[in-house]
């Protein structure tokens, strides 16, 4: 589809363009990126196996600053609005609130405490541990 003349390139963002956190867990790329293009047209990816799935979602979860709707929707709901074929049907997936996604992170149970899978990094996030 050809561009309109009325139109700049980031008025397509959130309709035919989208980004994704894959690969990259930087808080300040993505509150920047929430701030230009806004966070519906932001998609919370990971790029396995060069990445982990636990430090993805842990920095995701726990270390980004942003309000449990622009998690739930960056997290989620972007996707389903853009895969449709993911709704209902047979996948069965619908978009969510927050309080129905119990925002988080990768809870682990440990004796009924909260414990925090931290997956490449340690628990202060400043050093990459060595894969076992």
């Amino acid at each position: 589809m050809p561009m309109a003349k009325d139109k700049l390139v980031r008025d397509y963002f959130g309709t035919q363009l989208f980004i994704t956190t894959s690969g990259h867990f930087s808080t300040p790329a993505l509150l920047c990126a929430m701030q230009e293009i806004g966070a519906e047209s932001i998609m919370f990816s990971i790029d396995y196996p060069f990445e982990s799935i636990p430090n993805g979602c842990v920095w995701f979860d726990e270390h980004v600053p942003i309000s449990s709707r622009n998690l739930v929707d960056i997290g989620r709901n972007n996707a389903l609005r853009v895969f449709k074929r993911l709704k209902g049907g047979l996948h069965g997936l619908e978009e969510k609130s927050p309080g129905e996604c119990g925002v988080g992170g990768l809870a682990l149970r440990n004796n009924g405490e909260r414990e925090v899978e931290y997956g490449l990094y340690n628990k202060n996030w400043d050093t990459r541990l060595e894969r076992r």
